[in-house]
């Protein structure tokens, strides 16, 4: 066999070699390549979950309080009518919504430190009143709400589909001076 012959051969054994290896990896190639697209689909459809619940958290920061602020809150100061006020404004109730609060000390307690309120609201929804009893417990926590009477307003007061204002009349005891 003569060196060209030899060579030639030797390069067409190494093109057989490299067809039979293509061909063996070939499946595998094309299925990593399916799994590939399926990952970037995947990851397509978590970015729109994200961004959807991104969407969501935002539209619920307006309506939900934080439950556990980064900063615990102060005692406020004023009087219980004062801070009853400001805890209706800083859970976006109408101040007008406010009848009247009345404090009253409770027997056989310090009458400076320890008392018992009754505040009475009207024309709140039930909402309105479940963000006004965790934003003023978050900014009170020496106040304890010991009764809650809820009575149902008119139903001609809400438009339909929308929460029917109500009477409520909260009974708070603690620290409140």
């Amino acid at each position: 066999m003569s060196t060209g012959m030899m060579i030639r051969s030797v390069w067409t054994l190494a093109i057989v070699a490299a067809l039979v290896m293509t061909w063996l990896s070939a499946p595998r190639a094309l299925r990593s390549q399916r799994d590939l697209a399926r990952a970037r689909v995947q990851l397509d459809l978590a970015a729109q979950d994200t961004a959807e619940a991104a969407t969501i958290t935002a539209d619920l920061d307006g309506l939900v309080p934080d439950r556990n602020p980064s900063t615990p809150s102060e005692p406020q100061r004023g009087s219980l009518a004062e801070r009853a006020a400001r805890a209706l404004a800083r859970a976006g109730i109408d101040p007008a919504s406010l009848v009247s609060v009345t404090p009253a000390p409770i027997p056989g307690t310090n009458a400076t430190t320890d008392e018992r309120a009754t505040v009475v609201l009207s024309g709140v929804t039930l909402p309105q009143l479940g963000r006004l009893l965790t934003t003023w417990s978050d900014a009170e926590p020496g106040l304890a709400f010991r009764a809650i009477d809820l009575e149902r307003g008119r139903d001609e007061d809400a438009a339909p589909g929308q929460d029917v204002p109500a009477r409520a009349v909260l009974t708070i005891e603690g620290s409140v001076r």
